[in-house]
């Protein structure tokens, strides 16, 4: 097992270019320096370092340890301020901006995985159809579908591929036949999430544009079209899966599935690239946790 902080002393070495230079840098003294990167070394069974005409300089072996090394170094700082953050529960106002398309059942259930994980946060919650277009809006993070716009700032995590198709009930399809190609969807009654007909048209160059834009309904709300499909309206254009807190019956129908094979991100977005805020990234891996258990969206109903 290497030790980290050897590995960081070894890494000011490198930086510095000296022994003293990396002593100081790293607020200890050039012996206690010597002293760890020579233990290192001895456990290593190689030597790290080097004498040279400039100073000091790495070995083939040092140089590789100290360029895999920086990502261990990095994901341990930011272990140890995660865990740090725990010694006081993390307490303020969250400002959150979600799709308005999520059912409230849905976003009462994450509202109680944070409520219950971190009692002292207070919730700010906006849904927009489009929560994109609201990228001005103060937020400390964002969900939403599609990807992400260009140039975005801000650390943007998927947190789920979701396949999107055609769904409809079995008692619709007995009442008014089951369409065998995308030309036969044309004699139905059809209700779109704009979302997923955009993910099918970047999937798909020959997707047929017509079929979605004369729909009897275009939305930005993918809950509307999963009402309207359970209620036996017609079939809809929609994300394909178990969603939570849902409308469709478990026997929904996934339509046409060889047809239609495009997935639709779900994003979070947050406006700390650098660092997540210790509030946000437990919100974050609860949302996780919720999306594992809730949001089965890999296994289409059959």
């Amino acid at each position: 097992m290497v030790d980290l902080e050897a590995l960081g002393l070894l890494a000011a070495v490198a930086e510095q270019g000296s022994l003293q230079g990396a002593a100081r840098a790293a607020g200890v003294s050039r012996t206690t320096l010597r002293r760890r990167l020579e233990s290192l070394e001895a456990s290593l069974g190689l030597p790290l370092i080097e004498s040279g005409a400039q100073g000091v300089a790495l070995t083939r072996a040092g140089a590789l340890l100290v360029r895999r090394g920086r990502g261990v170094l990095e994901d341990a700082r930011r272990l140890t301020a995660e865990v740090s953050a725990l010694r006081t529960a993390p307490a303020g106002l969250l400002r959150a901006i979600i799709p308005s398309n999520v059912p409230a059942e849905a976003v009462a259930l994450a509202i109680d995985l944070v409520s219950a994980a971190h009692p002292e946060v207070r919730m700010a919650l906006a849904q927009h159809g489009r929560p994109l277009d609201h990228l001005d809006d103060p937020f400390d993070l964002m969900m939403f579908f599609g990807p992400p716009p260009a140039g975005t700032l801000g650390y943007v995590r998927v947190l789920r591929h979701v396949p999107v198709g055609w769904l409809a009930t079995p008692s619709y399809l007995e009442a008014h036949g089951t369409p065998a190609s995308t030309a036969e969807l044309r004699a139905h009654r059809r209700f779109v999430f704009d979302a997923a007909a955009e993910a099918c048209a970047a999937h798909d160059a020959q997707c047929d544009r017509d079929l979605i834009q004369q729909a009897h309904l275009l939305t930005a709300s993918d809950a509307l079209v999963r009402t309207l499909v359970a209620q036996g309206k017609g079939i809809g254009l929609s994300l394909v899966g178990r969603l939570p807190a849902d409308v469709l019956p478990a026997d929904v129908v996934h339509l046409l599935p060889e047809t239609t094979k495009a997935t639709l991100a779900l994003c979070l977005l947050t406006p700390r690239p650098e660092r997540l805020d210790p509030v946000v990234a437990a919100v974050i891996e609860n949302l996780h946790r919720m999306l594992d258990v809730h949001f089965q969206a890999e296994a289409p109903p059959a």
